[in-house]
């Protein structure tokens, strides 16, 4: 969307939730967590996402957890974001499996267990999440939870990258020492 086009979304989001889609209240929810086209309002974000969950939608279980994780409107909680993301997982959610290896590699929220993030990212990964392709590429980069291979680690970064993964700086030096100029 561009800044014209919020409105708009708003509009088309309110009718899909008006006849009860759950994706509907849930971009309502993130319009509102990110303030795209209406005034910020995270306790209205929180309350749309909490809706759409109600009606089935895992991904809003992912938004849920992602605000207490980062701290948007609520008190930072990883143990919070865990339950969200564990939930999310449990019910096939692929961001959910990434999310726990994500806390799992960092021992956030969780006791820091390699071989836990190597394993959620592993399931993201096979159905196709680039956040968790991009994770197992981590951990094979950095021999967390499996023997450090930089042939796996670029294996997985490409799968990452084709897949749509957008690196942070970080990341951006860890595929330039693994893919080299690939990564142009």
């Amino acid at each position: 969307f561009n800044a014209e086009d919020y409105g708009k979304a708003l509009e088309y989001y309110q009718l899909a939730a008006d006849l009860g889609n759950a994706e509907g209240l849930r971009g309502i929810g993130y319009l509102y967590q990110w303030g795209l086209g209406v005034e910020q309002d995270y306790d209205k974000a929180q309350e749309y996402y909490q809706r759409a969950v109600d009606q089935g939608d895992t991904k809003a279980l992912i938004n849920l957890g992602s605000m207490f994780a980062y701290g948007f409107g609520v008190e930072q909680d990883y143990g919070k974001a865990y339950e969200y993301y564990r939930k999310a997982a449990d019910l096939g959610e692929s961001a959910g499996f990434a999310s726990l290896g994500y806390l799992y590699e960092y021992g956030l929220g969780v006791e820091q267990v390699y071989a836990k993030a190597l394993e959620y990212f592993t399931q993201g990964a096979e159905q196709g999440m680039p956040n968790a392709m991009f994770g197992l590429g981590e951990c094979y980069y950095l021999g967390h939870g499996v023997e450090k291979d930089l042939d796996k680690a670029a294996e997985w970064f490409r799968k990452a990258l084709e897949a749509g993964y957008k690196p942070n700086e970080e990341e951006q030096e860890h595929l330039k020492e693994v893919l080299g100029d690939e990564t142009s």
